[in-house]
């Protein structure tokens, strides 16, 4: 109720652990949406796809791995530092390494036509992009009042989702200039 405000040094998050995120092959994923605020008066905001990003390493929920629980491209850095030198990874060089971490929204539908998780072969068109669109609609009303109102300002966020296993979207968090 804010009689904490400012009184607090430590930064707390807090946000549920979903318990049942779909997996791609025994790997974790998320998405990397883009929105591109152009005017903050009048609101205007721009979509773009983005890809999926999935871990190199097996889900395992009781670890504390970063590795293993979170999509996040720079934790793998090392990793490519090493097969850029002329390491491989687990037989895989720098471009079969980024093919198995980043994929395009059309070959996740392909995957999950396949293994017959949807049937919908439009189910981007039909489902994922109308659900990334509205939770960003709603992610404007909730902060748009904080924003500067100025129609010569804007800002390209990166924009971070997760799915579970019943193909519910779950908002994880917004990146500026990422």
């Amino acid at each position: 109720n804010g009689k904490h405000c400012g009184a607090v040094d430590k930064n707390y998050i807090v946000q549920t652990y979903v318990h049942n995120p779909l997996l791609l092959n025994n790997h974790k994923i998320d998405f990397r949406v883009y929105m591109l605020v152009a005017s903050t008066d009048p609101m205007i905001a721009f979509y773009h796809d983005g890809f999926l990003r999935v871990t190199l390493a097996n889900y395992d929920s009781s670890s504390s791995d970063k590795k293993v629980l979170l999509t996040n491209l720079a934790l793998n850095k090392q990793i490519y530092d090493d097969v850029k030198e002329g390491s491989l990874y687990e037989g895989m060089d720098e471009e079969a390494l980024k093919q198995a971490q980043q994929w395009s929204y059309q070959r996740l539908q392909d995957y999950l036509v396949e293994k017959g998780i949807i049937n919908d072969t439009n189910w981007l068109d039909n489902h994922l992009r109308p659900q990334f669109k509205k939770a960003m609609i709603h992610l404007l009303r909730m902060t748009g009042h904080a924003l500067k109102k100025d129609r010569t300002t804007f800002e390209l966020y990166g924009v971070d989702f997760l799915l579970d296993t019943d193909l519910n979207l779950w908002f994880i968090e917004a990146n500026s200039a990422p």
